[in-house]
């Protein structure tokens, strides 16, 4: 029977939705999202080996994520919207709340204030919501598309923050398709679950159980340490990450900033002109583990024009492979928790780099990269707390056989650094950060101290510096470079000159003035510990450590890849330098002449010979495009998979 226009009418009225009553049921719903989220992130965090989130991390990122799914929530439900529609909204805000913080990253690399892209990126989101969610699909259309995009989101974003490389990697993407299809597995179920048009509780409530029945097994779960029962000698390799070679007393600086180191270095064979391989992190430290220089490790690499933010091959054997491979047990205690998702954790039996809290939830992750604060959030390990950490390990030895390193972060910008350091090396007039990195080179050189009286005599120890600093030397900035960036963005001395250190059992202390480079380390412990080594690496054994031939005087010592703007180049022979920029220049400097690189050489017959002989020991300009050529899908997973079993 026909229904009266009266009846109609009522039944409209009566489907109405109640803004507050809408807004208030919204905010519950939200909450229990954000709570089922919080699970389901500590159990990927956990299970992948990135360090869930516990103790006061834990309880703080229960909150915030309670919290912003409460007001996600309210914000679908005061608009009107309320059962699938409801869904299908809170669902993209989700997605817009976070990826709010790359969106901000994306908009501050390119110039534009952050919180300017955050809040576009947000808005525009928020209004594609209500659009999307208005379009009349089926209940069970409606929660199903929630259920896919809040479980893919709820399993890749932890991952993609803490564990995989960029998104653009084919790791990262092979791992986040792979996903991709569980979550739509998750859909499928959402959606029969939630057929009839009615608000998802069961729907949230379920995936809330299912997310903290995952995590339970891996709150708190603090791994032993690797321990080792054998008679070789164990090996130490100490990395200070922007730890300058100028900036040490045993070098000649005038202020007492490592009274530990120069007692180290009157033991050990010192090399006075180290030359990183890079003036930033991620190549520098891949270099340090496989003998092999940027180009051919593909950590940190650029395409020639920008940088691809690329973890290390997954073909690239490292020192831990192949040490763990002869049987000794590994283990890393870092300062800096970014270093795993670029691939520098291979090899290691465990990787500590908990900085006391877990890693760093994605419901903070957007005010971290707004520079807002992260709630209190320890990101960085400070050197005391790296130093117990490699102390504990060393404690469980009780042979040989191990292989520790030992990351400092304190020197990368901001500067940490201990009052007491500043005090004792006396504030002075100096502009900004010289004081404050001083004292933080005394405070790093302290910590140091403490380990190295409990590493056993007969142990290969190494200390080395990554790459250096800029401080106040005022170079040009290159386009692209950020203003306020003390590291990455040149290929000047200051950022590339490096201690190097290297007590070996049984060898005589040294001070070595030739020119050698960080990607000579690896292949140097190697043959010193008579162990196989890397397959054709750029890197050779240092002779003043373990013996051999003399090496030419002529050999070319190459750095590559910047952080920030084009491409550079730079390599040096002797104490003739050359820097190759993608845009084109290539100014040449006589370093024994002009050691802060001021006066680049003028055109002439013999410099013109001289720049032909540099520049043919460097890598055409762009060709690290093409770092991961060969490197199949399988493998690439492999990696991945290997973080689970760790």
């Amino acid at each position: 029977m026909k229904k009266s226009r009266r009846e109609e009418e009522q039944e409209q009225r009566q489907r109405q939705v109640n803004p507050v009553a809408a807004a208030l049921g919204g905010l519950i719903l939200g909450m229990l999202s954000g709570v089922a989220f919080a699970g389901w992130e500590v159990a990927m965090l956990g299970w992948f080996g990135a360090g869930a989130p516990h103790e006061t991390g834990l309880a703080l990122s229960v909150s915030l994520f309670a919290v912003a799914g409460g007001f996600v929530g309210a914000m679908a439900g005061i608009t009107g919207l309320n059962e699938g529609k409801w869904a299908v909204a809170a669902s993209l805000l989700t997605f817009a709340f976070l990826l709010s913080g790359k969106a901000a990253g994306w908009t501050s690399a390119a110039g534009v204030p952050g919180i300017l892209g955050l809040a576009f990126f947000v808005t525009a989101v928020f209004v594609g919501a209500q659009l999307l969610a208005r379009i009349p699909f089926p209940p069970y259309g409606q929660h199903g598309f929630a259920v896919f995009l809040v479980a893919w989101l709820a399993m890749c974003v932890p991952l993609n923050l803490h564990v995989l490389p960029t998104p653009s990697d084919t790791l990262a993407i092979s791992v986040d398709m792979l996903f991709f299809l569980v979550a739509l597995f998750f859909g499928l179920v959402g959606g029969v679950v939630g057929k009839s048009d009615g608000a998802p509780v069961l729907t949230i409530v379920a995936a809330g159980v299912l997310g903290w029945a995952a995590a339970w097994p891996v709150l708190d779960n603090e791994r032993p340490w690797p321990v080792a029962d054998g008679d070789r000698p164990p090996v130490v390799l100490v990395i200070v990450d922007g730890l300058r070679g100028d900036r040490l007393s045993y070098a000649g600086y005038e202020r007492k900033t490592s009274p530990n180191l120069d007692k180290f270095a009157r033991q050990s064979t010192t090399y006075l002109r180290a030359t990183s391989v890079s003036s930033w992190t991620i190549p520098a430290m891949g270099s340090l583990l496989t003998g092999r220089v940027p180009y051919r490790h593909g950590a940190g690499i650029h395409d020639g024009y920008q940088p691809r933010d690329t973890a290390l091959r997954a073909d690239r054997v490292t020192l831990a492979d192949l040490l763990r491979r002869e049987g000794y047990s590994t283990a890393a205690v870092v300062g800096d928790m970014w270093l795993d998702t670029y691939g520098m954790d291979s090899g290691f039996e465990r990787w500590s780099d908990d900085a006391g809290w877990g890693a760093l939830s994605a419901s903070v992750h957007p005010l971290a990269m707004l520079g807002l604060g992260t709630m209190g959030w320890p990101i960085q390990r400070d050197a005391d707390t790296v130093t117990d950490d490699a102390l504990a390990f060393l404690e469980a030895q009780s042979a040989g056989d191990w292989f520790l390193m030992v990351q400092y972060r304190d020197l990368g910008e901001p500067f940490l650094y201990a009052e007491s350091s500043m005090e004792a090396l006396g504030k002075t007039t100096r502009a900004y950060p010289e004081n404050e990195y001083d004292a933080g080179v005394h405070t790093v050189d302290a910590a140091i101290g403490r380990l190295l009286k409990e590493i056993p005599r007969d142990a290969w120890v190494v200390v080395v510096g990554d790459h250096g600093t800029e401080l106040t030397e005022g170079r040009e900035r290159q386009i692209g470079v950020p203003v306020g960036v003390h590291s990455g963005h040149g290929m000047y001395q200051e950022l590339l000159h490096v201690p190097m250190i290297i007590r070996a059992p049984g060898k005589q202390a040294k001070r070595v003035e030739r020119v050698v480079s960080t990607v000579d380390l690896a292949p140097t412990i190697l043959a010193g510990l008579d162990l196989p080594g890397f397959r054709a690496p750029e890197g050779v054994p240092l002779y003043e450590v373990v013996g051999g031939d003399k090496p030419s005087e002529s050999i070319a010592v190459i750095s590559q890849c910047v952080q920030y703007g084009p491409e550079q180049q730079a390599v040096r022979i002797g104490d003739d330098k050359l820097v190759r920029h993608n845009l084109g220049k290539t100014p040449m400097f006589n370093l024994a002449d002009d050691p802060d690189e001021v006066s680049p050489l003028r055109s002439g017959a013999n410099n013109d010979q001289l720049e032909k002989r540099l520049g043919a020991a460097l890598t055409p300009a762009g060709a690290g495009v093409s770092y991961d050529t060969g490197t199949s899908m399988t493998s690439r997973l492999g990696v991945f998979a290997t973080k689970i079993g760790r």
